[in-house]
């Protein structure tokens, strides 16, 4: 059975963990299959949301699978170092052209945090917790990692979680402005579905373009190239069939049609991966 499961269907490319009996612990390969399949969405032009969720209800994913990081000094250590699995598919997800949701279903821990920090939605199930214990297992996160935490939580926050190393629950994590919204098991996997479809109807020029603006303005700030840019993005949305839909339909008084928004006549096909395993 595949580790990482793939499908896509009209507006939606949902990916999710699946090692359900080893808590959807992450390997590298699964983190670099990741973000080779994020990539290949780069150029896409026709809303695609992305939903990211773990198999099962247990865990989201409890993180790294510390069993597959290579001894230090080793030969695989060198090309672990070298390639940063995580930090690779953390990218590839702030780097999706569209908004991304991630679907806690179950708990997240370590790396798996990471991963759901980065997606721009996070629905809870009500029993869900989060945990950062790199205190507990004598490492150190990243900077880019604790920056992405702080810029959703606040420093204080982040503190909390990172000196502390305890399992928050929802309604703590709502209190941090950790979560959109916290539902029953039972009725996340239709919020989460009624979000996206809701998202797939608005214009993907405007999504694509909000995305980059946003993104370069939660991570290092508009510097001159960025600027100039978002700018030029602005400016050519004005010129756009997407704004003359808009303006139309705002005038008839209708929903408006835009040319690459996904509807539900949309065409849809879906596809598998793999991986491989151990523990955490």
């Amino acid at each position: 059975m595949a580790d990482l499961l793939v499908t896509e269907k009209e507006h939606l490319l949902e990916i999710s963990f699946n090692r359900p009996e080893k808590k959807n612990s992450l390997t590298p390969e699964m983190l670099l299959e990741l973000a080779d399949t994020l990539q290949k969405y780069e150029q896409e032009s026709q809303t695609i949301i992305l939903i990211l969720k773990g198999e099962g209800e247990g865990f989201f994913s409890a993180g790294y699978d510390i069993s597959r990081i290579p001894t230090a000094g080793s030969p695989e250590a060198k090309e672990f170092a070298t390639k940063k699995p995580l930090d690779v598919a953390v990218q590839a997800i702030e780097a999706f052209p569209f908004p991304t949701i991630a679907m806690l279903n179950g708990s997240v821990y370590g790396g798996g945090c990471e991963l759901a920090f980065a997606c721009d939605f996070r629905y809870a199930a009500s029993h869900v917790k989060m945990c950062m214990p790199p205190a507990k297992i004598g490492v150190v996160y990243s900077v880019a990692g604790l920056e992405r935490v702080k810029n959703v939580i606040g420093l204080a926050n982040t503190k909390k979680m990172i000196y502390t190393g305890r399992a928050f629950t929802a309604p703590q994590l709502d209190k941090f402005g950790a979560l959109d919204q916290i539902l029953p098991p039972e009725e996340l996997q239709g919020a989460v579905y009624d979000l996206a479809g809701e998202i797939g109807r608005l214009s993907p020029l405007s999504l694509r373009g909000h995305k980059f603006i946003l993104n370069r303005m939660g991570q290092q700030g508009l510097n001159a190239e960025s600027m100039e840019q978002a700018n030029r993005i602005i400016e050519e949305s004005f010129a756009s069939d997407d704004h003359k839909e808009g303006k139309l339909a705002f005038l008839e008084k209708r929903a408006p049609q835009f040319y690459s928004s996904s509807s539900p006549s949309s065409s849809s096909s879906s596809s598998s991966s793999s991986s491989s395993s151990s523990m955490t």
